[in-house]
């Protein structure tokens, strides 16, 4: 969490014995409220959403 936005890194196992990183951010301006502890975020974010065509929603990662 900083000032750029919700920076998400998500690691995965895509074979065995290879590993790769996923990164997201979620531009600052589209962060209502987030809370951090540990290695865990909950925000509230205000970006469309197709599958429910509704622009508010909670994500926890």
């Amino acid at each position: 969490v900083s000032s750029k936005g919700l920076k998400i890194i998500q690691t995965v196992h895509p074979g065995a014995s290879t590993r790769s990183a996923v990164k997201h951010l979620v531009p600052g301006h589209a962060v209502l409220a987030a809370v951090q502890r540990e290695d865990v975020v909950a925000a509230t974010l205000l970006l469309p959403n197709p599958a429910t065509n509704n622009p508010v929603h909670v994500h926890a990662y």
